[in-house]
């Protein structure tokens, strides 16, 4: 049983006081308090009193006792509360501040917080459900971050951050903020005209270096349609990225690969003809993507999935495809997709996420969620009235 307004519970003081009262009092049963203090007042001045417990006067004390508890609103749950924690797992989680990482401070500051109240979380990352209970599976962390995730949590009853810089001043949910100080080093891999270099962060510039790994690259499904195999390579370059066909044989090993471009699994197939802002579509597209279960829904046509995205993997649906118009929205489309997917190469972290400095701290959420709780104060209002009966029978 919990109660809404716990701190009137001390007012059950008054009822217990009231009962040891009446069961000081001998002689005439008393039907008002002025009798009641008559009558101690008189028992004091013939000597120590003894406490008599006399359980036919308690039924105005239970009556006080009852009204009080249905002031503090009782109530009973089915299912106790469930926090919603949203774990931010981009890649400046992972830096390092005094012995641990952002990650594990902020995650053990929520951790504490939860077994101080015996309650339990669903722990979420990008939104989806990844482990229950009072502390969180480390194993549950993604091997591969995005290189651009963003962190998006709703602000809403019963949601915790793990984070290290709030997107926005929560007006409902909680926030661990663990401490963030400027960490200069790695950005990102790039390719700079066939010649591999380091893109670092020294603190206030980005700087080019001498490589320290190997080439971030981007592989595509060699089956795919010209007119993609040219957006990939397209793309690619633009990011400083090397694009190779899968399975090629001048894909050099060691090469760190931060993005698969897959045509769609084998299945049914369809005949598509349509336009869309001043471009035409006209090919044969698989239609399997809408039974990826991860997989986000990128670009959707006549009921029909043409893009599909998780971490590191985009899909594209068309193993035939004629492209004619002004198809620079669409590739505006395929390149955002793109651009969400990619993780990030080991050990790169955004400017953003390097920059800025902050202290740790606890925002503490607005107030618990309400569960499937069964309230009680009625039934105890009822029971209040029906202790009443003796008084109402002598009367």
């Amino acid at each position: 049983m919990s109660f809404a307004t716990p701190a009137l519970l001390w007012l059950l003081v008054a009822p217990a006081a009231l009962f040891l009262l009446q069961s000081l009092v001998q002689g005439e049963r008393a039907t008002a308090t002025l009798e009641l203090w008559r009558g101690l007042r008189a028992r004091a001045a013939s000597g120590v009193p003894r406490p008599r417990l006399d359980w036919s006067r308690a039924w105005l004390p239970a009556s006080l006792a009852l009204v009080v508890l249905a002031l503090a609103g009782p109530r009973v749950g089915s299912s106790a509360t469930r926090w919603q924690v949203h774990v931010d797992a981009r890649p400046q989680m992972l830096l390092v501040e005094g012995e641990s990482t952002r990650l594990e401070l902020a995650l053990v500051a929520c951790e504490a917080w939860l077994a101080a109240r015996g309650e339990d979380a669903d722990w979420r990352i990008e939104g989806r459900v990844v482990g229950s209970g009072a502390r969180f599976d480390r194993g549950a962390l993604p091997t591969r971050l995005r290189h651009d995730g963003r962190f998006e949590a709703p602000d809403v009853l019963g949601a915790l951050w793990v984070v290290d810089r709030l997107p926005a001043t929560p007006s409902l949910a909680g926030a661990f903020v663990a401490a963030r100080t400027p960490r200069a080093g790695l950005v990102e891999r790039r390719d700079d005209g066939g010649r591999v270099r380091d893109r670092i962060w020294d603190g206030a510039d980005a700087v080019l270096g001498p490589a320290t790994g190997p080439a971030s690259r981007v592989v595509h499904d060699p089956d795919l349609p010209r007119v993609l195999v040219e957006f990939v390579h397209a793309w690619a370059a633009d990011r400083g990225l090397v694009a190779r066909a899968r399975d090629t044989e001048d894909a050099e090993e060691g090469d760190e690969t931060v993005l698969e471009v897959r045509l769609a699994p084998n299945g049914q197939r369809r005949a598509l003809e349509f336009e869309d802002e001043g471009a035409s579509f006209a090919g044969v597209a698989r239609t399997t993507l809408a039974d990826l279960p991860l997989a986000r829904r990128e670009h959707e046509r006549e009921g029909l999935v043409l893009c599909a995205a998780e971490t590191g993997v985009v899909w594209l649906a068309f193993e035939e495809l004629r492209l004619s118009g002004s198809p620079e929205a669409f590739g505006a489309r395929l390149a955002r997709a793109f651009d969400e997917a990619r993780v990030a190469c080991v050990g790169c972290v955004p400017i953003e996420g390097r920059a800025g400095a902050g202290e740790a701290f606890v925002l503490q959420p607005s107030r618990i969620p309400a569960g499937d709780d069964l309230e009680l104060q009625w039934l105890c209002l009822l029971a209040a009235l029906a202790c009443l009966w003796p008084a109402w029978r002598r009367g």
